[in-house]
């Protein structure tokens, strides 16, 4: 992709502030907007009955986007919220229609953005499907050690498909 393009593309992003909580997507909305997370942290969860259901868990240099409502237009079932201060980069639907028909290099960008984001999904699926809570751990702890300095024990635990009991069982287990 030329320099051109990709000025072009950053030149489509806002810079947005939020604050800790502050929620950007409520579930029952369309998603209108892809964030880009320039610095600090922000989840995408189901609200459940029991205990809250993190899909997604973004840091600096990392998208949060529920692209599904994003692309198909319709409402999604999840919320999206700023777990620290943070420092984003949106990208408006109306703006990324313009650049899709605009843009020399937006569809290379967007494809790439999408192939990222069907592997870290499916790899995510499969290790909630494939393994037991303590692998789970080892391996986000192994991929993203300061997660647990990031976020708090019951954003991780629900990140980890677990309790916050279970959490701390093997936190415990691991550090002896």
């Amino acid at each position: 992709m030329d320099v051109a393009s990709v000025q072009a593309i950053c030149d489509l992003f806002q810079t947005m502030h939020v604050h800790r909580g502050e929620v950007l997507l409520w579930d029952g909305a369309v998603c209108d907007r892809i964030v880009f997370v320039a610095n600090g942290c922000v989840r995408i969860y189901l609200p459940m009955h029991e205990q809250e259901c993190t899909r997604l868990l973004a840091f600096d240099g990392e998208f949060a986007t529920s692209l599904e409502s994003f692309l198909s237009r319709t409402p999604c079932a999840e919320i999206t919220q700023a777990v620290h201060d943070s420092t984003l980069l949106v990208l408006p639907y109306a703006r990324f229609d313009h650049a899709r028909t605009s843009i020399p290099g937006w569809h290379a960008f967007f494809e790439h953005y999408l192939q990222d984001a069907y592997i870290n999904n499916t790899r995510r699926l499969l290790s909630l499907l494939t393994k037991d809570a303590t692998e789970r751990y080892r391996d986000v702890m192994q991929e993203q050690p300061h997660i647990s300095e990031r976020v708090t024990g019951r954003i991780l635990a629900s990140y980890l498909n677990m309790s916050e009991e279970t959490l701390s069982r093997i936190r415990s287990k691991e550090s002896s």
